[in-house]
């Protein structure tokens, strides 16, 4: 470019021009003028001045969006500059460089990447949503089944068991209830042979206390009635009133 040679710039010129997404290229001396071009999508042209300044001044690559045949495309302006032997930074600009890319690789990366995203986000909606019912059957049935032994225990089914195998709050909590029901069987099962006890025990004291009451009234009867001799007025109502205290432990 400092030369102005023409098939010097043009080598650069076909490498950069036979990349897929490059419509055109053009290199341009320090006046603004075209050295070389490649590509015909649109005419060569004259640097503006104010451009020109800019790139010379700040030496950054410019771009915008430009419209050619109803077709958008990207338009990147850069300065060619020369460094000086020992000097650090960029020094002198001698021209400038014009590349102009289609959009359509562009917008179709985009799609693809679009396209990807909508995939993963669906993936993850499916596999988060799953997990949600999974969760709230998981809990649904343990609740479920901690209610169906609360209701057993209710109905007085004391060897009600739940099987919830996992290590969480509700595996602890049926655990628990397990163990309440264990304990609530035993003293049921207490419950019952104390009340078998205490039938057979008073079956039996009612049977060993009647045998000789039964006799002592039998006896009573015929002393009142007078089978084993007279008896004085005061001595009848004595032993009435003990066979009275008689028929009452009877009843008892």
């Amino acid at each position: 470019v400092l030369a102005g040679d023409p098939s010097l710039v043009d080598a650069s010129a076909i490498g950069i021009s036979e990349q897929a997404d490059v419509m055109f290229v053009a290199v341009y001396n320090r006046e603004g003028n075209v050295i070389v071009n490649r590509g015909n999508l649109y005419p060569p042209a004259k640097l503006p001045l104010d451009l020109m300044d800019q790139l010379a001044k700040s030496k950054e690559v410019v771009w915008k969006n430009v419209i050619i045949g109803g077709k958008a495309y990207y338009r990147f302006y850069g300065p060619v500059a020369i460094r000086t032997l020992g000097i650090s930074g960029v020094g002198e600009v001698v021209g400038f460089t014009e590349v102009t890319l289609t959009t359509d690789r562009i917008y179709e990366q985009q799609g693809h990447i679009l396209f990807a995203y909508f995939l993963i986000s669906l993936v993850i909606f499916f596999v988060a949503g799953g997990f949600s019912v999974y969760l709230t059957r998981r809990i649904t049935s343990s609740v479920d089944a901690l209610i169906a032994g609360v209701r057993s225990i209710t109905a007085g089914k004391f060897d009600e068991h739940i099987t919830i195998k996992s290590p969480d709050e509700f595996g602890r909590l049926a655990s628990a209830f397990n163990q309440m029901t264990k304990t609530l069987q035993e003293a049921n099962e207490r419950d019952k042979a104390l009340s078998r006890m205490k039938s057979e025990f008073l079956s039996i004291t009612a049977h060993q206390l009647r045998t000789p009451l039964s006799a002592l009234k039998w006896v009573l009867g015929m002393t009142i009635e007078g089978d084993m001799g007279p008896l004085k007025v005061k001595q009848k109502e004595l032993l009435e009133k003990l066979l009275q205290s008689l028929h009452i432990i009877l009843g008892i």
